[in-house]
């Protein structure tokens, strides 16, 4: 298991490579309607006045590098007729979806078998281990990025959420932490703790999300607009990236809270639902709920429903400090 722990890490900090030289080559010349790694969701055929013309030429207003427009580079890359560099291409050849969905598709494999032999281990019913969590983390965050990219061609959150894959899938590897609990063997535990870490992984992307908007929105208002701004996504796909990812954990997360309820009524009834971590879970999920309610009725919007979003996950946070181990004990 330990071989695929390293091919899986490995994986995910090659795909994280792949990801930033693809978007530096798009800060060097890549026109600002093209997106994504996939060339099968990216636009390549030039539009009227959207890219240069035969030649690399550009009439004035039209955009194409060269032109001289606002906000466009007058300045064309290297190479004859104002053709890009080789190393442009290597994102739009014949080899571009090997390049893009080899290292992250082996990853996610040998992530899955990774799994699959933990969970073969042998361990008895009652242990839970920490390497299970871990794993279960990593492989959100992963699946979460590659749907992002396969779906919206969007490749600026796997920059973020690869590397912590793999740091995490380091953690698996080093962690040698068992929990022992009769309550371990039952699916609904199981089904909790997955659902749960699932939550905690989509409030992590909305933060990451809000933070970036609100580090944009700094920028254009100090009109200090970054050489390369296309490299991230507009603000207006910021928010709805925002939005998706806090729907989708308030889903999981509810979820999660939902079976561990259920559990544990049905192993020692009502009483110890009022325990700190139980109350802190129920917290975070309502408030989360509310800011989505909020903003669904745009009472919340741009940088204070970012700033709000940031919170809220660093308090969720703090449910993982409040278990001293004895949150799965008995009242």
């Amino acid at each position: 298991m330990y071989l695929l722990l390293v091919l899986t890490a490995l994986c995910y900090t090659v795909a994280t490579v792949t990801r930033v030289m693809h978007k530096v080559a798009m800060g060097w010349g890549r026109q600002p309607e093209d997106s994504g790694l996939w060339p099968s969701r990216v636009g390549l055929a030039a539009g009227p006045g959207s890219q240069a013309g035969e030649g690399g030429r550009g009439g004035p207003g039209s955009g194409a590098p060269g032109s001289g427009s606002a906000g466009v580079p007058a300045r064309l890359p290297a190479g004859a007729g104002g053709h890009r560099t080789p190393r442009l291409t290597w994102f739009r050849g014949p080899f571009a979806p090997v390049l893009v969905a080899g290292p992250i598709g082996v990853g996610l494999a040998a992530h899955l078998g990774a799994g699959a032999l933990l969970l073969m281990g042998g361990a008895a019913p009652e242990h839970f281990s920490s390497r299970a969590a871990f794993l279960l983390a990593a492989g959100v965050l992963a699946l979460v990025c590659a749907a992002l990219e396969w779906r919206a061609g969007e490749t600026f959150f796997s920059i973020f959420g690869l590397p912590l894959a793999g740091i995490l899938v380091g953690f698996a590897g080093l962690s040698e932490s068992v929990w022992q609990n009769p309550l371990f063997e039952r699916p609904w535990f199981l089904a909790h703790v997955a659902a749960a870490v699932a939550g905690e992984c989509f409030f992590l992307m909305a933060a990451v999300s809000a933070t970036t908007y609100l580090f944009m929105v700094r920028r254009l208002k100090s009109k200090n607009r970054l050489r390369a701004l296309q490299v991230f996504p507009p603000l207006a796909q910021l928010d709805r990236f925002t939005v998706l990812f806090l729907q989708s954990g308030v889903a999981a997360f509810g979820v999660g809270i939902a079976f561990g309820a259920w559990g544990w009524v049905g192993a020692f009834g009502l009483s110890g639902l009022l325990g700190p971590k139980k109350i802190l879970s129920a917290a975070s999920f309502v408030f989360f709920a509310a800011l989505l309610a909020a903003r669904s009725r745009h009472v919340l919007v741009g940088p204070r429903w970012s700033m709000l979003t940031i919170a809220g996950f660093v308090g969720s946070l703090s449910v993982l400090l409040v278990d001293r181990g004895t949150h799965w004990l008995a009242p």
